[in-house]
């Protein structure tokens, strides 16, 4: 009937109400809890297994700039018709590429590990795109390569084995000459390919900020109590190769380090901006972003952080090495801090509901009184056939005066007539 209806209608408002501001609510609170960043720089992904003896890595790095100049001045004029773009690959087999091995590996070394990397191939892409207001720069280095020599002691028994982690060092503040170019520094690139630009701005503030080194990392020496650890058993699940599971972690369980993630616990993670002014004819100003640094370790096996004397590294084995399967419990002032905004939260909530009932309570409902409809069967035809269903409409003594719905007169009842026939 239609009095129940518009019950259901009341309800169904009051709590679609209700149910946004949970939504509102639920939304707030884990926005407090992670905040995800919009960018990232150097980006490491290794691979390693202890019964393999040989590891994998890859790198990338990723740096853009942008030079603006509102299509405007000397910094226009010679941009106009700039664009480029390089795209190159190199092997071991270059002396440039194995001299940036040995610097790498000197740099691992000055870590006290006995890790080296081997195999190094370059994927080098630079780019100069000019618009009407602004112009972009942008770089990105992909180094890959294998990792050796990271096994410390083998898993004998019941005796766990041990690896050297100290590797983690990629800072290179070297020039790298590969074919005649240094490439980790942004000049010489536009140097090679714009020289009329590179010679404008050389000597600015600008030309100084495109001297920073491509290859350069900030965190992954950090320690690995501050990686976030996630244990995975996929490889022993006797369904998962139905799944395209890597036949590197077949009948495997795999240990995973991760770091870059911006939570509470782990501390918010955020980009520096770095925007320097500079004087040409007029005034200028170039834009880059200095993104966080992020990176996944995966070791086949179960493992637990260790150290020998001050290098860092992780003990392995075929069977579990306690019962960790992931970072361990938050330290207490963060499990107090969680408990007290879900309290505030909870207490956000419950004043907003309280409102909104104050404000719906006396209201009553808009429309046709309920009170005022009666039940009215339907349906009736000349042959005497009626049906159960049933209908409201207004009652006959239903107050039609101001302010109020007028009346409806009821329809005459009209029997079926047969078919063809003409009024």
């Amino acid at each position: 009937m239609r009095a129940e209806y518009c019950d259901k209608v009341y309800y169904s408002i009051s709590r679609q109400k209700c149910v946004k501001s949970k939504l509102v609510l639920v939304l707030l609170f884990f926005s407090l809890l992670v905040v995800v960043p919009d960018a990232w720089g150097a980006t490491l992904n290794a691979f390693i297994d202890p019964w393999d003896d040989e590891g994998r890595f890859t790198i990338n790095y990723l740096q853009s700039y942008t030079l603006r100049h509102d299509g405007q001045g000397d910094l226009a004029r010679v941009l106009e018709g700039q664009e480029w773009s390089i795209n190159e690959e190199f092997d071991s087999s270059n002396d440039g590429i194995e001299e940036l091995a040995q610097t790498i590996n000197s740099g691992i070394l000055g870590e006290r590990s006995q890790v080296t990397v081997s195999d190094l191939n370059v994927e080098y892409r630079a780019s100069l795109l000019p618009r009407e207001t602004s112009s972009d720069l942008d770089f990105k280095i992909t180094l890959s390569g294998k990792l050796n020599d990271y096994i410390i002691t083998t898993e004998v028994g019941s005796n766990p084995g041990i690896l050297d982690m100290g590797w983690r060092h990629f800072n290179v503040n070297v020039p790298i000459m590969v074919d005649g170019l240094d490439i980790n520094n942004p000049s010489a690139a536009l140097s090679a390919n714009s020289p009329d630009v590179y010679d404008l701005i050389r000597d600015t503030d600008a030309g100084a900020l495109l001297e920073t080194p491509i290859l350069k990392e900030d965190a992954f020496g950090d320690p690995l109590s501050v990686w976030h650890f996630l244990f995975d058993p996929t490889g022993i699940n006797v369904d998962a190769n139905q799944f395209g599971l890597s036949d590197d972690i077949v009948d495997s369980v795999v240990s995973i380090y991760t770091l870059g993630e911006s939570s509470i616990r782990e501390g918010r993670k955020t980009d520096e901006v770095v925007n320097v002014p500079f004087a040409l004819d007029r005034e200028y100003s170039i834009r880059t972003i200095n993104t966080i640094d992020i990176a996944q370790i995966s070791v086949v096996g179960h493992t637990s952080i260790s150290s020998l004397d001050d290098l860092e590294t992780l003990g392995f084995s075929s069977e579990a090495i306690g019962a960790t399967t992931s970072t361990g419990v938050f330290p207490a002032h963060i499990v107090i801090g969680m408990a007290l905004m879900a309290a505030i939260g909870g207490g956000v909530f419950f004043f907003i509901s309280g409102r909104q009932l104050k404000k719906e309570k006396g209201m009553g409902q808009t429309g046709i009184d309920p009170s005022q409809l009666q039940a009215t069967a339907t349906s009736a035809s000349a042959g005497g056939y009626q049906t159960n269903r049933g209908e409201a409409q207004l009652r006959g003594d239903y107050d039609s005066g101001s302010g109020q719905s007028p009346e409806i007169p009821e329809e005459p009842k009209r029997g079926a007539m047969p078919k063809g026939w003409d009024k």
